[in-house]
Order: C-alpha cells, then structure tokens, then sequence
C-alpha cells in the first residue's frame, strides 16, 4: 500500500497507531488472501516541496517495478 498523509508518518504511527492502515491490511487485504502487506507512507504532503516530492514519487516508482 502507498499512504499519503498531512501527518508526519512517526506521528501517524507513534500516536495514532495507523487506524486507517490497519483496517486496510487486516480486515480488507489479508482477509482475501493477499500476503504480505506491504505499506510506504508519505508525508506530510502539504508542506512538501518539490524535491521531497521527486523523491517519494520515484521511491514509489521503484517499489512498483519489483511488482513486475
């Protein structure tokens, strides 16, 4: 899974526990047979500029292309 957040992803895991990821993983993916559950998270996005971006974009890029 890639997640995209306005939170910092160490907020998001630390203090919120990841809900959101969690009941993706659990409840949706795992439960139709899809293992392992991969997650990359991006953020904060609001204020990231354009480098920061260009970097998440091509880590995402590289993750699909071990898909392949």
């Amino acid at each position: 899974m890639l997640v995209t957040m306005d939170t910092p992803p160490w907020y998001f895991r630390w203090v919120y526990r990841m809900p959101g990821i969690h009941q993706m993983r659990k409840t949706t993916l795992e439960f139709c047979g899809i293992k392992p559950v991969r997650v990359a998270t991006y953020g904060p996005l609001l204020g990231a500029n354009d480098d920061q971006r260009a970097r998440w974009l091509a880590q995402a890029q590289r993750l699909a292309s071990h898909l392949r």
